[in-house]
């Protein structure tokens, strides 16, 4: 991903460089002075209008029956600014999608990786990330309904199976380690995303019959797509 950069005037001339959670400012009157007291890169934090809303760049989103999905991700083996800058990317996805939930295989990536916040509330959004994350204990049963996907479009939704309370490890977005446990709505989400990082869509988790038909409309469409490209 690109390096966001900006050029403050107030109150010096610098180069800033947003790299995920990290900010680098390389002063312009001494090239030398790469390093700022931690206060002055808070002052500048909170009088920097345009800072704090820096556009993230909206990912493309794979849908079935793309292959790519089928692909298991691959575990993340060190968190850089390169994974700070994907999932700030994948999170500002996930809200463009009107989603709770973004899995790393889904926008291209084999990487192990999550985002995911129920809040519901786009005034209160609070985008939690999990990096490596492995379901290591599971209980009881819950019905998910009305399930849907970001990458099964044409607005299909149906009733899955899930574990009412899971256990969860990982990693945050600074590489600290994480034991978690869910319930309700917080676990279907991340039983969803686990499924993405295994190759595995919810159709897969819905009956037989269900699951033909929308395929059957997704040929179709596909099909149809093909037809007026050649015309």
């Amino acid at each position: 991903m690109p390096v966001k950069s900006f050029v403050c005037k107030r109150p010096l001339s610098a180069l800033v460089q947003v790299q995920g959670s990290e900010i680098i400012i390389k002063s312009h009157q001494n090239p030398d002075v790469l390093t700022f007291n931690i206060l002055l890169i808070v002052n500048f934090k909170l009088t920097f209008k345009g800072l704090s809303e820096v556009p993230m760049a909206i990912l493309k989103i794979f849908t079935y029956p793309d292959k790519f999905l089928r692909e298991p991700a691959i575990p993340v083996e060190k968190v850089d600014s390169a994974i700070h800058n994907l999932i700030s990317d994948m999170a500002e996805t996930m809200y463009d999608g009107s989603g709770v939930g973004l899995a790393g295989p889904q926008v291209g990536v084999d990487k192990r990786i999550i985002v995911y916040d129920v809040t519901q509330e786009e005034q209160k959004r609070s985008p939690q990330f999990l990096i490596n994350p492995e379901i290591v204990l599971s209980q009881g049963t819950i019905m998910s309904e009305k399930e849907g996907c970001l990458s099964v479009p044409e607005g299909f939704r149906a009733d899955v199976k899930r574990a009412e309370k899971i256990r969860v490890t990982g990693m945050d977005r600074n590489g600290k380690s994480v034991d978690m446990q869910a319930d309700g709505q917080l676990a279907i989400v991340l039983q969803h995303e686990v499924d993405h990082l295994n190759g595995i869509l919810f159709i897969d988790r819905v009956s037989s019959l269900k699951r033909q038909l929308y395929k059957n409309k997704i040929k179709k469409k596909l099909k149809k797509m093909g037809r007026s490209r050649k015309s």
